[in-house]
C-alpha cells in the first residue's frame, strides 16, 4: 500500500495513510504522512503478539486464529475510524480488501472508496480452488464439486467467526454487554451490501428483509415477534428458505441449532438460490408500472407531431 500511496503522492494528491501504529516506522521511511488508528485496542507490539499467534498454529486452527485477528480489527475500525477521518478531513478512503467491513464506515460517512487488493482473490465461483486451499487447478465437473464443498467448508469457518448485529437506534450497544472477538455491533448498516456477503441471515422475519436476503440468495432464520411476522416466517420454512423460532420460545441452545442446520444443509441455500433466479426473473418493479399504467388507462400518444416515447394520462394528472 505504500508503494501506490506514493504514485499518488507524485501525482500531487495529498495522501494520508492512516494504520495502526506498528505500522508507522514503515510509512514514516517511505516518506508519507501517517495518522494512527484503533491506538487503544492496537497498541504498540500487536502486530509481533499476531505473528507469534500465528507461528504456534497451522492449518484450520490458523485460519480461524487469522479470521478472529480481522474480525477485532473490523470491530475497532468502526468504533475509532469515523473520528480518525473526520479530523483528518479525507476526501475519500483507499481500504484494503482483507479488512473485512471497513467499508460500512465511509458508507455511513457518504464517503466515496475503493478497495485494493494486496492477496489473492477471493474466487466464491468454484471454478478455481480458493486460495486457502493448495488443490490444483482442474476444469472437470468432480473438480468443480470439490471446489465448491471447499468453499462451503470455508464460508462455515467464517460464519462461526464474523457476525454483525444491526441494532438500530433505540438500543445503546454497551446494554449488549461483552462480545467474543468475532462479534461486531452498529446501530445500522447498509443491508443489501452485508447480504452480498452473507451465508445466513438472522432476521425478526420482517417482509423487507426476507426479501432482500431472498435477492441476494441467503437463507434465514427467523425470530418472529408481532404483526406479519410469524406469517412470514412460517412461509419461509414452507419454502425451505429457512427456519424459525417464535420469540417466545427461543433459548440459545435452540437459535445455535437452527443457525448450523441452515449453514449446513445445502438445501436451504439452494432454495433460497431458486427464489432469487425467480424473483431476478418476475422482474417486480417493472410489472408493477405496467399494470399502474394498464390500470389507470395511460396511452401512448399516437399523434404524428408527437414524439414523445413515454405514456400520458388522459386527463393530463400525474399518478404521484
Amino acid at each position: 500500500m505504500t508503494a501506490l500511496a506514493r504514485k499518488l503522492q507524485s501525482h500531487n494528491h495529498e495522501i494520508v495513510f492512516m494504520g495502526l501504529l506498528d505500522a508507522e516506522p514503515f510509512v514514516s521511511a517511505a516518506g508519507l504522512t501517517f495518522l494512527p488508528c484503533c491506538e487503544k485496542e492496537f497498541p504498540v507490539g500487536s502486530v509481533d503478539q499476531y505473528v507469534r499467534g500465528i507461528g504456534t498454529r497451522q492449518g484450520e486452527e490458523a485460519q480461524q486464529f487469522t479470521i478472529g485477528a480481522c474480525a477485532a480489527g473490523t470491530n475497532a475500525i468502526l468504533i475509532s475510524l469515523p473520528a480518525t477521518l473526520k479530523t483528518a478531513g479525507v476526501d475519500a478512503l483507499v481500504l484494503d480488501a482483507y479488512q473485512f467491513y471497513a467499508e460500512l464506515v465511509p458508507m455511513s460517512l457518504g464517503m466515496p472508496y475503493l478497495h485494493v487488493s494486496n492477496a489473492l482473490h477471493f474466487d466464491y465461483s468454484g471454478y478455481t480452488p480458493l486460495h486457502v486451499y493448495d488443490w490444483p487447478h482442474e476444469t472437470g465437473p468432480e473438480a468443480l464439486a470439490r471446489n465448491r464443498k471447499g468453499i462451503a467448508s470455508f464460508h462455515e469457518t467464517v460464519s462461526r467467526a464474523n457476525w454483525c448485529f444491526s441494532i438500530g437506534h433505540n438500543l445503546d450497544p454497551r446494554e449488549i454487554g461483552p462480545l467474543p472477538s468475532n462479534a461486531i455491533t452498529v446501530k445500522s448498516a447498509p443491508q443489501l451490501e452485508l447480504l452480498k456477503r452473507t451465508s445466513v441471515c438472522i432476521t425478526h422475519a420482517g417482509l423487507n428483509t426476507v426479501l432482500e436476503a431472498l435477492t441476494q440468495g441467503v437463507p434465514q432464520v427467523a425470530i418472529p415477534v408481532t404483526n406479519d411476522q410469524p406469517g412470514v416466517a412460517v412461509r419461509l420454512a414452507d419454502k425451505k428458505t429457512g427456519l424459525f423460532s417464535p420469540l417466545k420460545e427461543l433459548i440459545t441452545p435452540g437459535l445455535s441449532h437452527l443457525v448450523d442446520e441452515v449453514l449446513n444443509d445445502p438445501a436451504y441455500r439452494n432454495s433460497a438460490r431458486y427464489f432469487q433466479k425467480t424473483i431476478a426473473a418476475t422482474n417486480g418493479l417493472s410489472l408493477a408500472a405496467d399494470t399502474l399504467e394498464h390500470a389507470f388507462g395511460l396511452t401512448k400518444k399516437t399523434s404524428k407531431s408527437s414524439t414523445s416515447k413515454y405514456p400520458t394520462s388522459p386527463v393530463g394528472s400525474s399518478l404521484i
